[in-house]
């Protein structure tokens, strides 16, 4: 499974619905979500100063991600995402094979 960092921003309406309902509430309600889609929620953050972000670190799959962002975006509750899946060093490194390219034009 993947490292991964999603990033969403709430609407203003939204945002302001989690700070009343509390963002240990949201904090544990997404880790029910995301934990029902099989994969670990390892840290939540917010950035209130900023855009009223609401970020994820999380560890699982491109199918699972998708599948919590096909859950979530519907609600219109959230204006704007993004997901960046993040590699070790040693991953990096890692990745890649045997296969060729070319490159336009040559």
């Amino acid at each position: 499974m993947a490292n991964i960092l999603l990033s969403a921003k709430y609407t203003p309406d939204a945002f302001g619905a989690a700070v009343t309902e509390g963002m240990v509430s949201r904090r544990d309600v997404i880790t029910q979500t995301v934990t029902s889609l099989g994969m670990t929620c390892e840290a939540v953050y917010v950035t209130p100063m900023a855009d009223h972000n609401i970020i994820m670190l999380l560890e699982g799959t491109a199918d699972q991600v998708t599948a919590l962002m096909k859950l979530v975006i519907p609600t219109g509750t959230i204006s704007d995402s993004s997901v960046t899946f993040l590699m070790t060093p040693e991953d990096f490194d890692a990745a890649g094979g045997a296969a060729e390219y070319r490159a336009p034009g040559q």
